[in-house]
């Protein structure tokens, strides 16, 4: 199986990618003066075949890439053919293909989803050699000059890694990543296709909540936004909504204590109430509690617990589990509302690896459980 890791130095990435370690390569796309004049053997050439593939979730600015990438082409003198591989990386591996032209593009141009090449689902990706070979097999047999693939920074070590078959396998086609995710989490990228458009989206939201809060003067609402390692989204949502706290991820060197976390934001409400005002706005980003030295723990145990049993995915497993867990952690658990409970022993785990997927957890009425249980404790 295909497990993408994090390399920690030039010698790890050499030993991933022996045959393009080596090479120093880019892309510059020049538009071409319409005046200029064009060689014959140019425009006479055969067709350019490229090939689009969506690898990632839904985020805006697929549609947009497709038609960027069509409309660079047809303002050149060479013919081309572009094509597209639907259901994602599946099918590249499975070669589902379907020709794009300019009615097809001008249909979905400048729309969100990611319905021109039929990605509805979860997405797929190269998680064993035989996906690999089958890809390869797929662009050889498709004469492809070049694959396009669109996704988020997960999709882009697919992308690493076609590009390593096809040159393995010598193949001429050259394989260019784009940058299409919610989270603008890209080394080396200043901002990621979509990441405007759904901070523009969630302030939209955040702002009714807050105006909503506002406006009934007795409420305090948590509001959980994507976002995981660099918090770029609740950073930004943060500048154009003004909520009264942000809780911000950083590295997890920088840990943070859980009751200094309830203690300080006890602190706000409690001061806001003193000043006349019982309503606020807490926003949050997902990956947030794992910058809590008493959730990390938590989380921890409970993955190698599911590791070394087999637990069904039922309520009355949650109360095994719980046993197995150290004293410390399990009086931790057991404060935790039980939906929540059951969201992190059996909701998804990332890609690769056993971390928990905290987009499935609801990580805002977990923080908000233990704010509640102060505000009890300080009213005695």
């Amino acid at each position: 199986a295909i497990h993408p890791a994090a390399c920690t130095s030039a010698k790890e990435l050499a030993l991933s990618f022996p045959v393009t370690y080596p090479e120093c390569s880019a892309v510059r796309l020049v538009p071409m003066d319409k005046g200029a004049r064009v060689e014959p053997a140019l425009a006479e050439s055969p067709p350019l075949r490229v090939g689009v593939v969506f690898a990632s979730n839904q985020a805006p600015g697929f549609h947009s890439v497709v038609a960027g990438v069509f409309d660079y082409f047809a303002n050149q003198e060479r013919p081309f053919q572009l094509i597209g591989f639907t259901a994602g990386l599946e099918g590249l591996v499975k070669d589902y293909m379907v020709p794009i032209d300019k009615e097809m593009v001008d249909q979905y141009r400048n729309l969100g989803g990611q319905d021109i090449l039929c990605q509805f689902s979860r997405p797929s990706s190269l998680a064993f050699k035989d996906h690999l070979k089958a890809a390869t097999t797929t662009i050889a047999k498709q004469q492809l000059d070049g694959l396009i693939v669109v996704g988020n920074l997960e999709s882009q070590v697919d992308a690493a890694f076609i590009t390593e078959a096809c040159a393995a396998a010598q193949l001429p086609t050259r394989v260019v990543g784009t940058p299409v995710s919610i989270h603008c989490n890209f080394p080396f990228v200043q901002q990621t296709v979509g990441h405007d458009t759904i901070c523009r989206t969630l302030s939209s939201f955040i702002g009714n909540v807050g105006r909503m809060a506002a406006t009934a003067r007795n409420k305090w609402i948590f509001v959980r936004v994507v976002g995981d390692a660099y918090s770029h989204i609740a950073v930004e949502c943060a500048l154009q909504t003004w909520p009264n706290i942000v809780l911000l991820s950083g590295s997890p060197v920088l840990s943070q204590c859980l009751a200094q976390i309830v203690r300080y934001i006890c602190d706000v409400i409690i001061g806001r109430h003193e000043a006349g005002c019982n309503h606020g706005l807490v926003l949050m980003p997902t990956g947030f509690v794992t910058d809590i030295i008493e959730m990390r723990q938590l989380f921890s145990e409970i993955i190698e617990i599911m590791r070394t049993g087999d637990y069904d995915s039922t309520w009355d497993s949650i109360s095994n589990i719980a046993t197995k867990l150290k004293p410390t952690t399990a009086a931790l658990f057991d404060i935790i509302p039980r939906d929540v409970q059951y969201e992190i022993c059996f909701g998804g785990r990332e890609r690769g690896s056993n971390k928990m997927d905290l987009s499935v957890i609801s990580t805002d009425r977990l923080i908000l459980r233990f704010v509640d249980i102060e505000l009890q404790r300080r009213r005695r």
